[in-house]
């Protein structure tokens, strides 16, 4: 009898920079490379930190986009022969063999599902956006010409599932949610008392700092404006010498990065608050922290969450802002009013003020991480829309 040959699947990931995607992608085929249903390959955008975290573990194939390039030889000029152009000069990248399913993870992969859907597989795709990062990653025509495509979707909350299906007229059926997921750890609390203390000084803050932590590149979406203003707000409001605050995130010298610090000097906050650049030591970092405060306008499901809570930092969030109150929801941390910066400072001061909230917040969360935002909860429902994916080929996939 002929074994059945496992099922090849290419994953196409956007960056292989340390981002919440990237992240959750590479935990996703680690966690499904020892079962053996898939023949796993990858394509990624650009090189990367990450790049050989994904080679060890899968066939791995670098993208170089070349509408950027393309863009700057054409002009305006000849868009008929630069799209020839730019399929042509795509296709040369794309791995030759045929493939099972495609994975798209983010949005953000648009280019180069363009050209991939014309392999005639089906199409999963992964959507971790809401609806502003989706109209800024492409236009309102490109992205409804290429979504149809798509055999199936996992939304990553059910914030982004109502998205799809309310704004973009996905059919609901086509649409499964399977929420963002967290390595366990189990760091004991001598450790983390210590990688406090390593932090802390670092900085030159004192041992006994009520540190309100935030992570991720700086920018309005984040909204690491609204953090300054929080921190504003609360080094003003109240006299609490030991609160800091630490921004965990961005590219040293970027734009990103100058307009933090120039906020930053203007509301003169200098020594209360700190940026530190992007780094594979966030886990010291989230150590140190007291509060975590999610301060992002849009956020359809942040990883950041749930690394607070399984080092035992409660976490903050604006209603509304995307998918993050499918998890804090039920006790597991506090949300407040969108841009409620006055409510949010006032919720840090009595965080501050009350340790016996903080611990009851805590357990609450890294409870239902251990419980629920595993990859061991969370990855069998990716697989099934897999499987389902390729039982469902393209002929039959929605259209718009």
């Amino acid at each position: 009898m002929t074994p059945i040959r496992p099922l090849r699947v290419l994953f196409v990931c956007h960056s292989a920079s340390r981002n919440g995607a990237t992240i959750l992608l590479l935990q996703l085929i680690r966690w499904l490379k020892p079962q053996g249903e898939w023949e796993i390959h990858v394509l990624i955008h650009g090189d990367g930190a990450l790049a050989e975290d994904f080679a060890a573990v899968a066939t791995t194939t670098i993208w170089r986009d070349p509408s950027t390039a393309l863009d700057a030889l054409f002009r305006r000029k000849g868009e008929a022969l630069r799209t020839f152009v730019e399929h042509a000069v795509g296709r040369t990248q794309l791995p030759a063999r045929r493939f099972d399913l495609i994975y798209a993870n983010t949005v953000a992969v648009l280019p180069s599902v363009r050209l991939l859907a014309r392999k005639g597989c089906p199409i999963l795709w992964h959507v971790h956006e809401l609806e502003y990062a989706i109209r800024m990653l492409s236009s309102e025509t490109e992205w409804r010409a290429v979504v149809g495509a798509a055999t199936r979707f996992v939304a990553v909350s059910q914030a982004v599932k109502r998205m799809l299906h309310d704004t973009f007229g996905v059919p609901a059926r086509s649409i499964d949610v399977a929420a963002g997921f967290s390595p366990l750890r189990a760091v004991p609390p001598d450790e983390r008392r210590r990688r406090r203390s390593q932090v802390l000084t670092r900085l030159g803050w004192p041992e006994d700092a009520f540190v309100v932590g935030g992570c991720g590149i700086p920018g309005w979406r984040k909204g690491t404006d609204l953090f300054l203003q929080i921190a504003k707000k609360v080094v003003d409001g109240a006299d609490l010498r030991d609160f800091r605050f630490l921004w965990v995130g961005g590219v040293q010298g970027s734009r990103e990065w100058l307009e933090f610090q120039h906020d930053l000097r203007k509301l003169n906050l200098q020594g209360r608050v700190q940026l530190v650049a992007d780094s594979s030591e966030v886990a010291d970092h989230y150590c140190s922290m007291s509060a975590f405060a999610l301060t992002s306008r849009e956020d359809p499901f942040p990883l950041v969450a749930l690394e607070a809570a399984e080092y035992h930092v409660p976490v903050l969030c604006f209603d509304g802002a995307g998918g993050t109150m499918d998890f804090v929801a039920h006790d597991a941390g506090i949300s407040v009013p969108y841009l409620d910066i006055e409510r949010f400072a006032s919720e840090l001061i009595d965080l501050h003020d009350h340790a016996d909230r903080c611990e009851r917040l805590t357990q609450v969360a890294y409870q239902k991480v251990h419980a629920t935002y595993c990859v061991e909860v969370q990855g069998p429902k990716i697989v099934e829309t897999m499987r389902a994916c390729v039982a469902d080929p393209p002929a039959v996939a929605w259209a718009q």
